[in-house]
Formats: structure tokens, sequence, C-alpha cells
């Protein structure tokens, strides 16, 4: 198995399509902004992550207001 890293919004435009295209082991990387969006998940083990994990800049982790996961 051979996993990917993902870019977001390069790689696919929505972290929705990103989820839908990814494979167990991959990476999904968000770049700065904010993102709304209603995510349906299955069953996969897949990092969802921001620039931070590979920068450590602590401006890549902002968390907006009122952000949330169900």
């Amino acid at each position: 198995m051979h996993a990917s890293i993902i870019h977001v919004p390069s790689d696919y435009s929505s972290i929705q399509e990103a989820f839908s295209a990814a494979t167990n082991g991959d990476t999904i990387v968000l770049a700065n902004g904010t993102y709304t969006e209603n995510l349906t998940v299955s069953n996969k083990s897949v990092v969802i992550t921001s620039q931070f994990m590979f920068s450590k800049n602590e401006s890549d982790i902002k968390l907006a207001a009122g952000y949330t996961i169900d």
C-alpha cells in the first residue's frame, strides 16, 4: 500500500472531494483558509491536517470561531 498526500485546494477543491478520493493511509493537507462544508465520512483511516504538520508554524493552526467536528 502506498499512502498519498492530498492537498486541498490544489489537488481537490474541497475537503469532501479529497476525502472521497482518498484511500486508507492517505493524508489530506488543508491550505490556510476557511472551509465551510458538511462532510460525509466513511470507514477510512485517513489523516486530515493543516499545513502545520509539515511547517511547525503556529499560524497554520488557527481555528475559526464556531469550528466543530461532530
